[in-house]
């Protein structure tokens, strides 16, 4: 079993015993998410684990635009709290002078200046520590100059 769904069920354990409605439910979500990849995959590493994450995060991302379109500021806050127990299982994200310095090595290993492909290379390098859409901004931002 790997090391982040491990910490997982032990925080799932904690968070039982505290009470604590709003780590319980984003921590169990987590949980049926990689059992339910589990069942097609098989074991699960930490990187395919955080791949996993941050695919919720951007649902959390979503409910929480869509709960405030309508008003809903007890679901938001809800909804963030989630959020944040989520994010707290992501390893720190890389800055923006990392992800440049990664986009700039990418640029010269491959020649490439498709921000389609360009954003593909530098996600594989940096993995799990880099969100998406900041590494696509700052390539149009690149290839721009």
């Amino acid at each position: 079993m790997s090391q982040l769904k491990q910490r997982l069920q032990n925080d799932l354990k904690i968070a039982m015993k505290a009470r604590d409605t709003n780590a319980l439910g984003a921590i169990r979500f987590l949980l049926a998410q990689i059992n339910n990849e589990q069942i097609d995959a098989g074991e699960l590493s930490d990187e395919q684990i955080f791949m996993i994450i941050k695919q919720q995060l951007k649902q959390f991302d979503e409910a929480i635009s869509g709960f405030a379109r309508g008003g809903r500021n007890e679901l938001v806050a809800e909804e963030q709290a989630k959020k944040a127990v989520v994010l707290s299982y992501l390893p720190p994200q890389a800055s923006d002078d990392e992800i440049r310095s990664a986009i700039a090595a990418a640029r010269v290993e491959s020649g490439e200046t498709h921000p389609g492909k360009l954003t593909g290379l530098v996600m594989r390098r940096l993995g799990p520590i880099a969100d998406g859409s900041r590494v696509s901004q700052l390539i149009q931002a690149a290839l721009k100059k």
